[in-house]
């Protein structure tokens, strides 16, 4: 193994733990065996994240286009990935004359392109599909029996520090889930990605025993059609009264309510472009009657030195009542109703409508068990 071989794997492991080295570590493969255009991605067949997607030294256009228009009718896909991944392999092992001669990809596209006698490595593992290819700068160019050997020796490498680079990406995720939900263990969670549920907790699954939260064509909805419409606009964020924190939904025929709340997660880039948003959503049993009683949700406040408007606008949002009707009732401004509640959730130092729920829940199950 020479020094620049040496150093080129030096930088694959290097960008194992730091996305922006990528680029640069595969123009420098291509530097060290004279390639043109370099492909490398890896994407999750679960998800659908991209951990990585680029072709460098081609044109940047090269992937819309080959997903679009090629990518379903791909007959190599298969063969790529029936190969050990890390080995290294030509195209021309597992592609026959004959077939290039009448493929659409090699006859219009990869010469559109300018991309000539691929080789590379599959990089597939663990419920990903990935590549790593390179194409010779001409039709009529070819890698000599060296530089072969080099890219053998180098793909292995590539393929042991795409996984690396992987697992470390997935163990961020996963640390900062886990940092985000360290108050929510009882509590059940659905992440989604963009509309789409990936996943749930048990806790979660518990509740689609009471048959109000349901799953349906991959996303999260309810059985009672108004209450998922509002679901709906609340995880849309279209919603009313300048946006509450959280959102409350009846299961009258369970005689049940349910605490909702989103929380934003880092978007996972799906290219180098764009990214797709990532949210957690928790829901909480709460058990509150349809309405809470005002005497108990006036007793609650009375402990925070709450005034008696302020009870009253409490007692709104405790109800799931929308704060402008609450204001057309009592006859004031909506931004009077807002101030009110914010003085509230400030003497009661709880610094979200989720935890004044949390806490008037926990105040009116400790006051039942006193009254026994």
């Amino acid at each position: 193994m020479n020094a620049q071989t040496d150093r080129i794997i030096h930088m694959l492991y290097d960008a194992a733990a730091a996305e922006q080295d990528w680029y640069e570590t595969a123009c420098e493969i291509g530097d060290l065996v004279g390639a043109g255009p370099i492909h490398l991605f890896l994407c999750s067949l679960e998800t659908g994240r991209d951990y990585l997607g680029f072709l460098a030294r081609g044109n940047p256009d090269f992937a819309d286009e080959y997903l679009l228009d090629y990518a379903p009718s791909d007959f190599r896909v298969p063969r790529v990935m029936a190969h050990k991944p890390g080995s290294y392999i030509d195209e021309r092992d597992y592609v026959s004359r004959d077939e290039a001669a009448t493929s659409p990809i090699h006859q219009d596209f990869l010469p559109r392109q300018e991309i000539y006698n691929i080789s590379g490595a599959n990089l597939t593992h663990d419920g990903c599909i990935g590549w790593f290819g390179l194409s010779t700068r001409g039709p009529g160019d070819e890698f000599d029996d060296h530089e072969r050997g080099l890219l053998s020796l180098i793909s292995g490498h590539v393929f042991r520090a795409v996984k690396l680079y992987r697992n470390r990406l997935d163990l961020m995720a996963a640390q900062d889930l886990s940092a985000r939900t360290l108050d929510l263990v009882a509590t059940g969670i659905v992440i989604l990605a963009g509309p789409e549920v990936i996943q749930t907790n048990a806790a979660f699954d518990r509740l689609l025993q009471d048959r109000f939260f349901l799953v349906r064509n991959g996303g999260l909805t309810c059985a009672d059609a108004a209450q998922a419409a509002q679901l709906q606009l609340y995880l849309s964020g279209v919603i009313d009264d300048g946006g509450p924190d959280c959102l409350v939904l009846r299961h009258r025929e369970g005689g049940v309510s349910y605490l909702v709340q989103c929380h934003d997660l880092p978007a996972p880039r799906l290219s180098r472009t764009t990214t797709q948003a990532h949210r957690a959503v928790s829901i909480v049993k709460l058990d509150l009657d349809a309405q809470p009683d005002l005497e108990q949700v006036m007793a609650f406040c009375d402990g925070f030195c709450i005034s008696r408007a302020e009870a009253l606008a409490i007692h709104a949002v405790l109800g799931s009542q929308p704060l402008g009707a609450f204001a057309e009732t009592r006859g004031i401004r909506l931004d009077t109703v807002h101030k009110q509640v914010k003085s509230a959730m400030r003497k009661t130092e709880l610094n979200s409508q989720k935890k004044i729920f949390q806490a008037f829940e926990r105040y009116r199950q400790i006051n039942a068990k006193g009254s026994n």
